[in-house]
């Protein structure tokens, strides 16, 4: 396995194990890194740019660990979701004949942040919850244009 690292602010970074052609897990982490790799530099360009979302599919993430319900809320997310935009948990349980607290399970074990944007996912009111913290979830939605 291999990591690299893609910086997202300043002081944010995105860690991101590989193991031959998938991705295995990504997390934020805090520190100055750099993208060490042109494929990845590539692929996060639009979002690190402000113009759109990362150019990695769900064919390129190692989704095994998941049950097929929760990679169908992940699709959902990524299809109907894009940069810039938000959707709250009921409006993404409706859209997958979900409930609103599967989602939020779902949202809780996504292994892939920013390539499965589950920081666009927001409670009715205010911003729900996130499992790197609030701020960053925050930060993200801002870098997106959000108002958050």
């Amino acid at each position: 396995m291999k990591n690299f690292c893609v910086k997202i602010t300043r002081n944010l970074c995105l860690e991101i194990t590989k193991e031959g052609n998938l991705i295995r897990s990504c997390r934020f982490v805090r520190g100055d890194g750099i993208s060490s790799l042109d494929y990845f530099a590539k692929k996060f360009e639009p979002y690190l740019k402000g113009e759109g979302d990362v150019k990695i599919s769900l064919e390129e993430l190692d989704l095994t660990p998941y049950r097929s319900k929760v990679i169908e809320v992940y699709r959902a997310l990524k299809e109907k979701v894009p940069f810039g935009k938000t959707i709250t948990y009921g409006e993404l349980a409706k859209v997958t004949g979900t409930h609103p607290r599967f989602v939020g399970y779902c949202m809780s074990v996504n292994r892939f942040p920013l390539i499965i944007p589950c920081h666009r996912v927001v409670a009715k009111i205010g911003l729900g919850g996130y499992s790197y913290g609030i701020d960053i979830k925050r930060l993200l939605l801002r870098l997106e244009g959000v108002e958050a």
